[in-house]
């Protein structure tokens, strides 16, 4: 009969459901392993900006400083080897430290550095091409570009104040692809890109109020409108006199929110509105 001394139970694995969050004194506690097999003796993922190295405990892969004092965290590294980094982020390991920093990549060597293009924010990892510009400007022939700029083109009074606008192309506000007069996002309200021109134009659903992301799909309807179901088109408020009125996402059914200039609740504190009656607010 064996009288030996007794073999040391597998080391159990332990969840931290907190990841990244986690303070530093969890993550000594707890370690950083995302997901245990089924019977919880061993680790099968780690989480962001930690790797598995050959023994099966999770690593943290070795942070990295700019010239000027950024701390660059790498997101997927090599586990047996932390300072080869495969995929670099610019968020902390520990919440309280510095915030997101974006534009870098790692190169061929697993080092994070700079995108090559200026104003890129996001470039593919070892060969460092321009993924995405920030907002206002584009990839295009090879640099982040400015999208280009429209004019806008108003009538005044004796006073200077605007009594018509005849011609409008607002700035692109997000990004412009395939040339910088090709917007995604328009920033002024009732304006944007047109679905076959990309050029930003006055939305294409009569008293649209906002159609940022594309010129013929409105999002919101102006003051007496709400959108119908889930079309894009804008119909009256059914309380006659109602300025703001919308679906509720928990019965289904138009509600008013608020009067029109010189019209109030028929009842006092009403939620929602049923009725607009001549008064005021």
């Amino acid at each position: 009969m064996w009288t030996g001394a007794a073999a040391a139970a597998p080391r159990p694995c332990v969840e931290n459901i907190n990841g990244v969050w986690s303070d530093q004194e969890e993550l000594n506690r707890v370690g950083a392993c995302k997901v245990c097999s089924a019977d919880g003796t061993r680790c099968e993922q780690c989480w962001e900006f930690f790797s598995m190295n050959a023994t099966g405990d999770c690593v943290p892969c070795k942070s990295t400083k700019t010239p000027t004092g950024t701390v660059l965290t790498c997101i997927s590294c090599k586990g047996d080897d932390p300072s080869l980094c495969y995929n670099c982020g610019g968020r902390s390991l520990v919440r309280e430290e510095e915030d997101d920093v974006t534009g870098y990549y790692a190169n061929e060597s697993g080092k994070c550095i700079q995108c090559p293009t200026p104003g890129c924010t996001e470039c593919q990892n070892i060969t460092g091409v321009c993924l995405q510009c920030e907002p206002g400007y584009g990839y295009v022939d090879g640099s982040c570009q400015k999208c280009k700029q429209g004019d806008r083109i108003e009538q005044t009074d004796v006073e200077g104040d605007v009594t018509q606008v005849t011609s409008i192309s607002p700035l692109c506000e997000n990004l412009c692809r395939e040339g910088v007069d090709k917007c995604t996002q328009c920033s002024e309200l009732g304006f944007g890109p047109d679905p076959t021109t990309a050029r930003c134009v006055a939305c294409t659903t009569p008293n649209c109020a906002d159609c940022g992301n594309s010129a013929a799909a409105c999002t919101k309807c102006g003051p007496g409108f709400v959108l119908e179901g889930a079309t894009t088109t804008c119909v009256p408020c059914k309380v006659q006199h109602c300025s703001w009125c919308r679906v509720s996402s928990q019965t289904g059914q138009e509600e008013c929110e608020s009067c029109m200039d010189g019209y109030t609740s028929s009842v006092v504190n009403a939620d929602p509105i049923t009725a607009c009656v001549p008064g005021n607010t």
